[in-house]
């Protein structure tokens, strides 16, 4: 299926190399789908709404909210593709992006029992591979969960579950530090959400491990 961007500002853009007019559509051909559908900077344009995606280049196909325009951009590549190489988490830049650590530490005040508490991403286009939970006890266990934002921005369906990371952890005491291999992309207004079952009542640290794409 034919894949369109689109850049709906008044200047030229500049994605995977190809300067698109302003106003003006681009056809993404298919052996290029794989790394258009990674493009740092055409995900944070598509989120700001800088870039639309459609199916045609006649403005009737234009997907109008950003999950279905992520979503279409992303499925469908062409199984014949194979990537070479991917870029490693740790390298400074990600598709001409540059990565500035974005760490983010709150308080929890935690009863007895199952507690809700939820960061809400800042950043345009981020990067989430860690947690850090400090006073945690021996019997405390917690779930983590990404959910859309209170608005629906992405699902069209407010605090919409997204994916989820953690079931039901056992978290060591004192100090408890979870990495990931595997990064998660996160857009501005999504949230990070922990259900944290405490056995007793106590001030719990989290330290959420971001990267900012900009």
């Amino acid at each position: 299926m034919a894949k369109f961007v689109k850049n709906t500002t008044g200047g030229d853009k500049i994605w995977c190399g190809q300067t698109v007019s302003a106003a003006a559509y681009y056809q993404i051909e298919p052996l290029e789908e794989i790394k258009w559908a990674n493009d740092s900077a055409l995900l944070i344009d598509i989120a700001s709404g800088d870039a639309v995606i459609a199916k045609t280049d006649d403005g009737t196909t234009d997907f109008a909210d950003v999950s279905s325009a992520i979503n279409h951009l992303k499925d469908e590549v062409p199984k014949e593709v194979s990537v070479k190489h991917q870029p490693a988490f740790s390298d400074k830049t990600i598709n001409g992006l540059s990565l500035f650590n974005r760490t983010h530490g709150l308080v929890y005040a935690m009863s007895i029992g199952v507690n809700s508490n939820t960061y809400t991403v800042t950043y345009p286009v981020c990067k989430f591979n860690g947690l850090e939970i400090i006073g945690g006890e021996i019997g405390d266990r917690t779930s983590l969960k990404v959910l859309d934002s209170t608005s629906g921005t992405y699902t069209g369906f407010a605090d919409y579950l997204l994916n989820q990371f953690g079931w039901d952890v056992a978290i060591a005491p004192d100090f408890y530090r979870r990495m990931s291999a595997y990064d998660a992309d996160l857009f501005v207004g999504m949230q990070i959400k922990i259900e944290y079952d405490s056995v007793s009542a106590k001030n719990v640290y989290v330290n959420y491990l971001l990267h900012e794409l900009k």
